[in-house]
């Protein structure tokens, strides 16, 4: 059963994975399927919606939170004024429409989303292409954790990746305590720290290492298996 989740969000949070999904997505050949799961409110998955209408990439986002409120609030799309380098004054004409102070996502890129609840570790993910599960591994028990990732690691299968988020990494204190590592650490992330994975990301959660190994960028990962 998890325990209670760390709501926040952003738009097109980490900006330098965004071109790396894009590039793999355009890999497929086919319709293709996002999960974000933990979706909170709604901004990361409407953003990778944004991003397939934007490089005109068929395909579908699914959103699940275990918070029906969330869901809700997601569904609805309303929004303070969306900020992120990866989101010109075009695009927030483009796919919001303006509604006094607030921001509300066009029918064009609601549409792309399919919102509903689910539990990570209870309920079985959705078929997907990238799965999107950001700094939501360490709010599970160990064997939440562990049943999480294998269905996860189903669900992307060999071709697929898994996005994670600074917190879903650890590191170990001079006086032993361990804690978490937040976003803003592979903010610049290159290629570079990508090979040197096993040594700069030596605490990743034992269930994900156990079933994913890291691929084009520290936060996006691969399954072990084929």
């Amino acid at each position: 059963m998890a325990t209670e989740f760390d709501t926040r969000t952003e738009w097109f949070r980490s900006p330098r994975v965004w071109p790396l999904m894009v590039e793999h997505l355009r890999t497929r050949g086919r319709p293709v399927a996002v999960w974000s799961g933990a979706c909170s409110s709604g901004e990361e998955a409407y953003s990778m919606a944004v991003t397939l209408d934007r490089e005109g990439i068929d395909g579908t986002v699914y959103a699940s939170d275990i918070d029906r409120r969330l869901v809700r609030t997601a569904e609805k799309g309303e929004y303070p004024r969306p900020q992120s380098p990866l989101l010109s004054d075009r695009d927030l004409h483009s796919y919001f429409a303006q509604v006094g102070r607030r921001y509300v996502v066009r029918s064009t890129i609601r549409d792309r989303v399919e919102f509903g609840t689910a539990e990570l570790g209870v309920d079985t993910p959705p078929r997907c292409d990238i799965a999107m599960l950001r700094n939501v591994w360490r709010h599970l028990t160990e064997d939440a954790k562990e049943v999480a990732a294998r269905a996860v690691a189903d669900a992307i299968g060999p071709d697929g990746r898994l996005v994670l988020g600074g917190s879903d990494f650890f590191i170990q204190d001079a006086d032993g305590t361990w804690r978490s590592l937040g976003d803003p650490t592979f903010r610049n992330a290159t290629q570079a720290d990508v090979n040197a994975a096993s040594d700069t990301l030596p605490h990743a959660l034992p269930a994900l290492r156990a079933h994913f190994t890291p691929a084009e960028h520290p936060m996006i990962w691969r399954t072990r298996y084929p």
